[in-house]
């Protein structure tokens, strides 16, 4: 006699098995299974918010796998349908990553709050994945204007924009929110200097992003003088991401196409004349010329460290290599921004870059034997004590000043907005 098989409920299982359940399951599936009871609707919750960061940490892996792979192909024409190929995933990739920093930027309090929901994301990142297993397998299509598989990838995106802007909270994280959207400019020129105040939980940064010769270049929202309306603030934003998304986008097909057309031509000459054409114009190739280059966090820090009145102080500068104080007369986008705020609502590359900073601390502290015994003790992560410290920073706040500088029948006109708002401090979540 066969022993009686017990039956166990889907939903009863222990929550890490059911985690590693739904972590295999499509995330389009997820979004299903999350309005069948509670449960489920927690741990799908989960498993999209954890499968978000995920996918975007490894973009950032695969580009420098791709990367490599292109740097490590002769820069001849005979290697030509080789470096197309890869040259594909690298622009697939980039433009994924291009939405994702741009999603994280605006979503950013759902998607660091796991009290809230981020169902609402589970379809686009569905899509996002498939598009990256494509890419991650080398298996793009030869690529065309019309790109199927680009295409569900933009109009997902598109329509999260247009539908989240509109319910984005514009509270305490306005201004960093501000920056989070510029930081996801790929063709930004810029220079940042922050100032943390660890022992206040306090940080202080004054920013400059440019763009130069920009795609796209809208003027500026026009605002009321009085303190911003929360549709102002939505106006604002909105401002931000459509200057990025759209110069983004525009860049990277204008860079793929280039790459297309070349190819295209070197299929229809004679190998002896693309061998001359590559010998005398070879360095201007977009075939071989160096892929841009992606970072999770900005590099070569210039740092300085000091006490003030028993506070202490560290600084940082990050500079990209292009950047200049020029100040010609010519099509271009320059915002300048302060931001004071607490370390634990700061901009996100503000705060890798303060969580590296305290792991390099660390690492000095260990490399002392005699500071050995303190490595398990010692825990300089917590930024959480309130102080005073209206003396070291002033308010609490941000200024802002947008410059645009528009062409029209070869004149060219500025644009201004500016506006100062203080920034109220809410919960640490």
């Amino acid at each position: 006699m066969m022993a009686e098989q017990k039956q166990i409920e889907f939903e009863n299982l222990p929550s890490h098995l059911l985690e590693c359940i739904l972590y295999y399951i499509p995330l389009i599936e997820i979004v299903k299974l999350c309005a069948i009871c509670p449960i489920l609707y927690t741990t799908g919750n989960f498993v999209i918010r954890k499968r978000f960061f995920e996918l975007r940490s490894e973009i950032y892996k695969e580009l420098k796998i791709l990367e490599g792979e292109i740097d490590a192909l002769p820069k001849s024409e005979e290697f030509f349908e080789n470096r197309i190929v890869l040259l594909r995933c690298y622009y697939f990739l980039e433009m994924l990553l291009s939405e994702l920093s741009l999603i994280r930027a605006v979503w950013r309090r759902v998607l660091y709050n796991k009290s809230l929901s981020v169902v609402a994301i589970g379809k686009l990142l569905h899509e996002f994945y498939s598009a990256f297993y494509v890419t991650k397998r080398r298996g793009l299509p030869p690529w065309h204007i019309n790109d199927e598989i680009e295409g569900k990838v933009i109009k997902y995106a598109k329509l999260f924009f247009e539908c989240k802007l509109d319910e984005v909270q514009y509270d305490e994280m306005f201004g960093c929110q501000i920056l989070d959207v510029l930081d996801s400019m790929i063709n930004r020129q810029f220079r940042i200097n922050v100032k943390y105040y660890p022992q206040n939980n306090f940080c202080s940064i004054d920013a400059v992003y440019k763009l130069r010769d920009p795609h796209y270049l809208n003027r500026t929202p026009k605002l009321n003088e009085n303190e911003l309306t929360q549709e102002e603030r939505r106006k604002i934003l909105t401002y931000f991401v459509n200057l990025v998304r759209i110069n983004n986008r525009v860049a990277l097909r204008e860079e793929q196409y280039h790459r297309e057309v070349e190819i295209s031509r070197s299929r229809e000459i004679n190998i002896m004349a693309l061998e001359i054409d590559f010998i005398l114009h070879g360095s201007s190739s977009w075939l071989t010329k160096d892929v841009r280059k992606y970072v999770s966090v900005f590099s070569d820090p210039l740092r300085e460290e000091r006490k003030v009145n028993e506070i202490f102080e560290f600084e940082e500068t990050y500079r990209s290599s292009e950047f200049s104080h020029s100040t010609s007369m010519e099509k271009k986008f320059i915002c300048c921004i302060q931001i004071n705020c607490p370390l634990n609502q700061a901009p996100l590359s503000i705060m890798d870059c303060w969580s590296r900073f305290k792991n390099d601390l660390l690492s000095q502290i260990y490399a002392k034997p005699q500071f050995g015994f303190l490595e398990e003790s010692i825990n300089v992560s917590d930024t959480s004590r309130k102080t005073d410290n209206i003396d070291i920073l002033g308010d609490i706040g941000m200024q802002c000043t947008v410059e645009v500088v528009v062409s029209s029948n070869n004149n060219y006109e500025i644009d201004r907005l500016m506006f100062n708002e203080p920034l109220t401090v809410g919960s640490s979540d």
